[in-house]
C-alpha cells in the first residue's frame, strides 16, 4: 500500500463489524474499502465502482455463483468462481489475493485446482515460541525461490518485519557453571537463546537425562562426544537441560551450546560473554558452516556480540572454533 492504490477487502468469516474493530480502530486507511457481498457477480461489480487494483477475498471457498445457482463449497463451484475472478483481475490488471480455508491436516480446502491456478501460495501461522509474531512461507512462487520464510512482529494492529529474535532471557540475571548462550538460524531471522545445565552425581552409574527442549537421544550422542574427547565419565551424573525462554521449534546447529553447557557445569565454570554456534562430529569437530548473506547482514548489526563459530563468513565478531577442546578457552 506504499502508493495508497485503491483495495478492497471482502469479509465473508467475519461480520464487518468485527473487521473494523480490528483493522480500522488503530488505523486510518482511506484507500481500503471493505465489503460482505458473497455473490460472483457482485463483487466483480464491487471492485470495479471502487477502483479498486488490489483485492483481497476472505475465504475463497464462500463466494457463491447466483446465476449458475451455485451456493455451496463444492469443487466445481470453486473451480468455476476461481477461473472467472482470474480472468476477470488479468483483465483488469488486478492484484488478486485469496484466502484459503484449511482442513486439519494443515492443507488447503477444496481442489488442487486452486493452488494451481495462481503465483503464489503463501503459508500463514503463528509463532510457537512468541505469541504476537507470524511467520509466512512460500510453498509455490513462479517469480522465484520457493520455501522462503518470512518473520513478522503485529504491534498496534501492524506487522513489522522481524530480523533478529531473543528468546525472553534477561543475560545479566543468570550466569554462573552450566549456563551458555548460543544462536540458530532461519532463513529470514536469528534467534538467540540460552541452554541451562544442572548436574548432580549418581549413584548407579547410569545417567538419568531430563530435558524440556532438546531431544534425549541428541544429549546422549553429545555426552559420548564428550566422554571420548575429554576422557571423563559423564555416566556418573545425572543431567537437567533447559532452555531459559525457549528455543525455535526447528532449531538446529545447536549441539555446540548444549556440549559447552554441560562442560561448564561439568567444570564448575562459566563461560565468557559469547554465543556460540554450531553441529559437532563424532571426533569433537566442530562442523564448518557457510552462514547465508541475510544471516550475516543479521549479525554485522550485532557488532557488540562476541560470536564464536566455524564457519567461512568473514566478521570481525566471529571467532573460529574448531573442535570441543576449543571451549575450555571460553571458561573462567
Amino acid at each position: 500500500f506504499k502508493n495508497k492504490l485503491n483495495a478492497i477487502y471482502f469479509s465473508l468469516e467475519e461480520s464487518l463489524d468485527q473487521l473494523s474493530l480490528r483493522l480500522f480502530q488503530r488505523n486510518k486507511l482511506d484507500y481500503v474499502h471493505v465489503s460482505d457481498v458473497r455473490d460472483l457477480d457482485d463483487i466483480k461489480k464491487s471492485i470495479i465502482q471502487s477502483d479498486s487494483k488490489f483485492v483481497i477475498i476472505d475465504s475463497i471457498q464462500l463466494v457463491t455463483e447466483q446465476k449458475n445457482n451455485n451456493f455451496g463449497q463444492s469443487s466445481s463451484t470453486v473451480k468455476s468462481v476461481i477461473n472467472d475472478l482470474v480472468e476477470f483481475t488479468k483483465k483488469n490488471s488486478i492484484v488478486l489475493i485469496f484466502i484459503s480455508q484449511v482442513v486439519k491436516s494443515g492443507k488447503l480446502a477444496g481442489p488442487k485446482y486452486l493452488e494451481h491456478m495462481v503465483d503464489i501460495v503463501l503459508e500463514m501461522s503463528r509463532d510457537k515460541e512468541i505469541s504476537h509474531h507470524v511467520e509466512v512461507r512460500s510453498h509455490k512462487n513462479r517469480f522465484g525461490s520457493c520455501d522462503n520464510l518470512a518473520s513478522f512482529e503485529f504491534i498496534n494492529g501492524i506487522f513489522h518485519s522481524v530480523a533478529v529474535k531473543h528468546f525472553n532471557f534477561n543475560r545479566d540475571k543468570i550466569t554462573g557453571p552450566g549456563v551458555t548462550d548460543g544462536f540458530c538460524a532461519s532463513e529470514c531471522a536469528v534467534y538467540f537463546f540460552r541452554v541451562h545445565t544442572l548436574i548432580k552425581r549418581n549413584s548407579n552409574g547410569s545417567s538419568k537425562i531430563i530435558s524440556d527442549y532438546f531431544k534425549k537421544n541428541k544429549i546422549e550422542k553429545i555426552c559420548a562426544i564428550i566422554e571420548k574427547v575429554f576422557s571423563i565419565k559423564l555416566s556418573d551424573f545425572d543431567f537437567v537441560i533447559s532452555s531459559v525462554g525457549g528455543v525455535p521449534a526447528k532449531i538446529d546447529r545447536c549441539e555446540i551450546v548444549i556440549a559447552s553447557s554441560i562442560l561448564s557445569a561439568y567444570y564448575q565454570k562459566t563461560v565468557c560473554d559469547c554465543y556460540l554456534y554450531g553441529d559437532i562430529s563424532l571426533n569433537g569437530d566442530v562442523n564448518p558452516e557457510q552462514l547465508s548473506d541475510q544471516v550475516v547482514s543479521h549479525l554485522s548489526c550485532k557488532m557488540n556480540l562476541s560470536i564464536f563459530a566455524n564457519v567461512n563468513n568473514l566478521l570481525d565478531n566471529i571467532h573460529k572454533i574448531d573442535t570441543l577442546k576449543d571451549l575450555t578457552r571460553l571458561y573462567k
